[in-house]
């Protein structure tokens, strides 16, 4: 039997699918964030950070041409997905 927290997940699973896709339609222009880059750019890896700041309405990102490119969440999915087979037992 799917625990509470499982059925919670997986209905959280389509937000984050579609969150790259509405992040571009809805709101067009992502603001750079420049006080994240020295972290990120420091790990030597490629990749952004995207924030929604709900005050203003907007969305922020280091490498904001990295972020506005449309990607599948990939990795995303096996946290919910790990943390749904924990809750349901089938993991221990």
């Amino acid at each position: 039997m799917l625990g509470v927290f499982a059925i919670r997940a997986l209905a959280v699973l389509p937000l984050i699918a579609a969150t790259g896709v509405e992040a571009q339609q809805a709101h067009p222009m992502i603001e750079n964030l420049p006080s994240l880059a020295g972290a990120l750019d420091s790990t030597g890896l490629s990749g952004t950070v995207l924030v929604y700041d709900l005050r203003r309405n907007r969305y922020e990102a280091v490498h904001p041409e990295f972020a506005a490119a449309l990607r599948i969440p990939a990795s995303t999915f096996k946290i919910a997905n790990s943390l749904i087979a924990l809750d349901a037992g089938v993991v221990q």
